[in-house]
């Protein structure tokens, strides 16, 4: 049913205080997503929220050059800690 994490609590919760984002605000599985041409710049730039989900997220090795500037462009790179942690930005 589900895997084990936050979100079947989180569910319970928070129930009927959740509601859905617009579609056309929201970018998701940019971890996923190995052709830059499925979203437009354009999308990506008017995204309210843009969700990296799947393997291949802006702060490793194996995430995708194209869709890194929209993640890293929010990071503290002088932060000792963000430093310790190695990402990539």
């Amino acid at each position: 049913m589900w895997n084990p994490g936050v979100l079947p609590p989180s569910l319970i919760a928070f129930h009927g205080q959740v509601h859905p984002i617009d579609p056309s605000v929201l970018v998701t599985d940019l971890g996923y997503r190995y052709n830059s041409e499925e979203i437009s710049k354009e999308s990506l730039e008017a995204a309210s929220v843009i969700h990296f989900s799947g393997p291949a997220k802006p702060w490793l090795e194996i995430g995708f050059l194209e869709y890194r500037s929209l993640w890293s462009r929010y990071v503290n790179f002088s932060n000792k800690f963000i430093r310790r942690c190695r990402i990539i930005g």
